[in-house]
Formats: C-alpha cells, structure tokens, sequence
C-alpha cells in the first residue's frame, strides 16, 4: 500500500510540475492527509470559481478581480489578500503562500497603492506580511521564511513642528530578484532591492541595494560575502 500511494504522490508531484523528489520513508497516513487536504483546497478554491489552485480555510480576499493566481498556486489558511491596487495582486504559478500571511496593497483612502507581484515557484511562511503600497516585485525561485514583512513605504520625519502622521510619505517600492532565499523573521524596508542567486540571513533588516551573489545579514544588513568570491567579509550568517 505504502509503494502505491507513494506511486500516486510522485505522478500527481509531475502532474503539477513540482521537480522535488519525494523522501521514501514517508508514512502512508501523511501521504493520505495530505491528498484529502489538498482536494478539499482545491475543491474550496472551484467554489470560489477559481481553478486549479488551493486554497485554505478562512482565507479573505477583497478587490478580487484585481488578484490573479496561476495554476497550482496555494493560499494558506486564514490569509488576508488585498487586490486593490493601480497594478492588483499577481502570482505566478505553483506559488506557495503561507497560513495567516496578509498581503495589503490600499490601506487608506489617502492613497492607491501600485501592488505586489510573485514569479512562479516562489514562497512565503507563515504568518508573513506584505504592505505593498509602493509596489513589491519578487521574482521565480525565492525561497522565504516565516514572519518576513515587507513595508514598500515610509514615513517622511523631517519636520518637528507637525505630527510625523501629517508629513509626507515615501514609496520606492522593494524588489527580490529570481532564486532568492530570505531566511526567516527578515524585515524588508522601503528601497530595497536584493540581487539574484542572494542569501538573507534571518531577523535581518535590509534597506538599500545589494548586487546578485549576495549573502547579507544584521541590522541594519550589510555585504557579508559574495557567494562568486569564497574569501568572506566577515563570519557567515545563521539562516
């Protein structure tokens, strides 16, 4: 029974364009759990009249017909996703976003945000959030842990005679490049921009542009080594 199941598992992994082998210790019972709670997903997401995606128990979408999931794309349980945006919410397929992850792209009427757009086989943990009233772009193949946040806008604290809440804003946007991965509880900040093929270290705080090859860390993060130059900068990070 094991080896059948595990047959099934394997040809709907190809079926869905997933290229990761499966471990063969797994229990039959995980593998069974994970196929009703799959067609249960993905019977919730036809009923929204969404195909070929999974989506989880008491996920909230507002502004749908700005929001675009491609195929085989997972929305975790209890998400907040926000489409409201000059360019709406965009993942590409067999995207992965984790349970209680909030994506939010207009939070007040003051200002339209520009939106958040994710190249296919991307993924977020849990309880992530995104605030993307500058525009957030993360490209294909980026790997990130859970509690990442990104704030694609910042307040303006020049003036001491008014509230920081009556000046201005800034919002540059933030920008991962393809084959990323941002270890988890890292903190994205306005401007930011990090180069393909890089590493974030976890609990970073990144701001500023970091060129392809990167392994950054700290806060505020900053150029540990390059993975193309073995000779490190410092000690590498923790991820």
């Amino acid at each position: 029974m094991d080896a059948f199941l595990h047959r099934i598992f394997a040809g709907l992994l190809r079926l869905v364009g997933k290229t990761y082998a499966m471990s063969p210790e797994l229990p039959a019972g995980f593998l069974v759990h994970t196929l009703v709670r799959r067609l249960a997903w993905l019977l919730r997401a036809l009923l929204r009249g969404r195909y070929k995606v999974f989506i989880g128990p008491g996920v909230k979408m507002s502004g749908g017909r700005r929001i675009k999931i491609g195929r085989f794309s997972t929305i975790g349980a209890h998400c907040q996703l926000d489409g409201y945006g000059r360019e709406g919410l965009i993942l590409g397929e067999r995207v992965n976003i984790g349970d209680y992850t909030i994506i939010g792209i207009t939070n007040h009427p003051s200002q339209l945000g520009k939106g958040l757009k994710i190249g296919s086989d991307s993924g977020v943990g849990q309880y992530s959030y995104f605030g993307a009233l500058g525009g957030i772009e993360i490209g294909s193949n980026v790997i990130m842990g859970q509690y990442v946040s990104f704030h694609a806008a910042s307040h303006v604290f020049d003036r001491t005679d008014i509230p920081i809440r009556m000046q201005a804003s800034t919002d540059l946007g933030i920008r991962i490049d393809d084959d990323v991965w941002v270890g988890s509880k890292v903190t994205f900040l306005d401007g930011a921009h990090v180069g393909a093929h890089s590493v974030v270290a976890a609990g970073a705080v990144v701001r500023g542009t970091f060129p392809p090859y990167s392994v950054i860390g700290g806060v505020p993060a900053k150029l540990l080594k390059s993975r193309l130059n073995e000779a490190s900068l410092n000690e590498t990070p923790s991820t």
